[in-house]
């Protein structure tokens, strides 16, 4: 080692800091119970379904009711299903523990507080990119950011061919997808909008959509957190 050193035969790299590092880990973590979350609604729903009882697609806080009306006749099925219901209720309370504990440190951080000014841009997205980026000059340019996590154009040349494809996905898919949800929901109300007001100006009545309409506390904790 001391010889490498002394050579030059290293490269030097950014470690980042303490704050960075924490912020990660509570990302990490806060992913992997909602992970496990939606794997047992997923198994849940699947399980159900083998034995001809579908469930509706929107049941908000009353899947668990749902879930034992359905199995009331099936004594067996009942005790399969409450393991899976005791476990997402015990995941579901720590994901909200966990999603405080997001917000938290979101107001309490001043580079996140300026990002959540943006619009459509929530804690996770926030917390995701000061993870990420933690030392600002470490960039050369603006540009370099969008680059480093794999939002560059991939380039193709081969003889007289020379065209641009999609993004090369480098670095990071997680702040990638932090970055292009809230543009991806902006969009989306865009052209909602859009549409609203051209059936309104046929005359129709104007329809409340999920882009003005006040913010529902009981949403899915995959999407809790990014508005």
């Amino acid at each position: 080692m001391t010889n490498l050193l002394r050579v030059g035969w290293f490269r030097s790299v950014h470690v980042k800091n303490l704050d960075a590092r924490e912020y990660r880990a509570l990302l990490w973590a806060r992913s992997t119970l909602v992970r496990r979350l939606t794997d047992i609604e997923n198994s849940v729903r699947g399980l159900l379904r083998g034995f001809g009882i579908r469930l509706a697609s929107m049941l908000r806080g009353r899947r668990d009711t749902k879930v034992r009306e359905a199995t009331a006749g099936h004594p067996t099925l009942t005790l399969i299903m409450d393991p899976l219901l005791i476990a997402r209720s015990m995941l579901r309370d720590q994901v909200a523990v966990i999603d405080k504990r997001v917000r938290d440190v979101a107001r309490e951080d001043p580079v996140c507080k300026r990002l959540m000014s943006v619009p459509r841009v929530g804690p996770i997205v926030a917390l995701t990119y000061r993870a990420e980026v933690d030392n600002p000059s470490g960039f050369n340019s603006s540009k370099s950011v969008g680059a480093s996590f794999g939002l560059r154009p991939r380039r193709y040349q081969s003889g007289e061919t020379d065209g641009v494809s999609s993004i090369n996905r480098a670095g990071d898919s997680s702040v990638r997808v932090a970055l292009l949800d809230p543009l991806r929901l902006r969009r989306s109300c865009d052209d909602q909008s859009a549409d609203h007001e051209q059936k309104h100006a046929q005359g129709a009545q104007p329809l409340q959509t999920p882009c003005n309409k006040p913010p529902n506390r009981r949403t899915s904790p995959s999407r809790r957190m990014t508005s």
